[in-house]
């Protein structure tokens, strides 16, 4: 079966230099993939939720959207549901679903079970059995966030997370990770503009609390 590059739920060895020796070897297997330094230190950093403060063209989508996949067809969890949230419906069509340099290229042909355009969802194949449905991924707008309320999903990408509604966080994903002990990550861009920069919006989401890691590039 397929299995991600890196684990998602890795099994840490019981001294410093071994899991120093451990993170080597998947970041030298992360940048054989054409992984970039700061992409690498992303993926392996064990922080349930990540803030990604990036500049433009330094790939936080598609960093992203490889973490997502590699939970979701990660043979050793539980098939379950994942989100992308962009911050409008328009947005996760164009800039995810049909880019082809996306996330039609990031999973195996195989490894589709179904999927429904007009709802922007993504069935996946069981990676221990390829005749059973596995997880689900599905793209999200933010622009109208009473539509997300009452769903269950184990993990959550906000991306442009600047520009989104603050409740979308603190009021609709939060809960629901919180319940079921799940991931986010926040991306934004470096600019005098950014809310995640200028108007604390790390700290609103968790700096410096245990559970949380700030990203600079």
């Amino acid at each position: 079966y397929w299995s991600p590059p890196y684990p998602t739920t890795p099994n840490a060895p019981a001294t410093s230099a071994g899991r120093e020796m451990e993170n080597t070897d998947l970041g030298l297997k992360l940048k054989s993939k054409g992984f970039l330094d700061h992409q690498v230190s992303a993926l392996l950093d064990p922080h349930r939720f990540k803030v990604l403060v990036w500049h433009r063209r330094a790939r936080k989508t598609s960093t992203a959207l490889y973490h997502l996949l590699s939970h979701a067809l990660d043979p050793n969890l539980r098939p379950a549901i994942y989100w992308f949230i962009a911050p409008s419906y328009r947005m996760a069509k164009e800039v995810v679903w049909k880019d082809p340099q996306m996330l039609f290229r990031m999973i195996p042909k195989e490894m589709i079970y179904g999927k429904n355009e007009v709802e922007l969802t993504i069935y996946l194949r069981n990676p221990r059995n390829l005749r059973e449905k596995g997880s689900t991924i599905i793209l999200k707008g933010a622009d109208r966030p009473d539509l997300l309320r009452g769903s269950e999903f184990q993990g959550a990408v906000l991306d442009e997370f600047d520009i989104m509604k603050e409740e979308v966080w603190t009021d609709i994903v939060q809960p629901v990770l919180r319940v079921n002990h799940g991931w986010a990550w926040f991306l934004g861009c470096v600019s005098p503009d950014s809310l995640i920069i200028k108007k604390g919006g790390i700290a609103k989401i968790g700096k410096n609390k245990p559970g949380y890691a700030p990203s600079r590039e």
